[in-house]
């Protein structure tokens, strides 16, 4: 294994869970969501995503009946610390 990898690796290790999640929406970018993958994401149940949403602290976009949320806004929500 290579230094860079070692390195990498170490990063990955000693990096706080808040950290990885931003650095995971960071990757996807520009990528609408599912609920589902919100809430794992946030590490929140449903029910405090929809009172989050109903309490307008976290935007959505709604595609005929389904309901996507930009990686943006959860990066935007984990940085603010709303929840």
């Amino acid at each position: 294994m290579g230094l860079l990898k070692i390195t990498h690796w170490l990063s990955q290790a000693f990096m706080s869970n808040k950290e990885k999640e931003l650095d995971t929406l960071k990757e996807q970018a520009d990528k609408l969501l599912t609920v589902e993958e919100a809430c794992q994401l946030l590490r929140i149940s449903r029910p405090t995503f929809d009172r989050m949403r109903n309490r307008q602290q976290i935007a959505v976009i709604k595609i005929g009946r389904k309901v996507r949320i930009k990686s943006d806004e959860l990066r935007r929500v984990i940085e603010s610390g709303t929840q």
